[in-house]
């Protein structure tokens, strides 16, 4: 007699397409509502949005493995941004003066927005 294997665990591709919808449909309220949508919503929707198409998209080419190599380091440099303008705010609200890397750090998240850009533009 054979029996069936324990239930198992979603896979994460469909947990993270399902997140994500989840995601969109809060903040939608939160719009109809006139509500801010919270920061920690917009980035873990970037999150898998990312996660999603780097999922999808296999490279063929040697140029098409750099050029994710590099989409990850620049990917990996904003979120380091993020999480230092994050804390360069909470010492601005607590009267401290944030240092002047963060104009550098701005500037990489900014270059991280021209790399997606660019990377979309070329395989739409």
């Amino acid at each position: 007699m054979e029996t069936k294997p324990p239930l198992g665990i979603m896979p994460r591709k469909l947990h993270d397409e399902s997140r994500l919808k989840a995601l969109y449909l809060a903040a939608a309220r939160y719009n109809q509502a006139e509500k801010t949508v919270p920061a920690e919503w917009a980035d873990e929707m970037l999150e898998l949005e990312v996660s999603l198409e780097l999922h999808e998209w296999k490279p063929k080419t040697l140029e098409e493995r750099l050029l994710g190599v590099l989409f990850d380091f620049f990917k990996a440099l904003a979120f380091i941004a993020l999480a230092y303008l994050f804390a360069c705010y909470a010492l601005s609200l607590a009267g401290e003066s944030p240092p002047l890397t963060t104009l550098v750090m701005a500037a990489s998240y900014a270059v991280l927005k021209g790399v997606r850009e660019w990377w979309e533009s070329r395989h739409a």
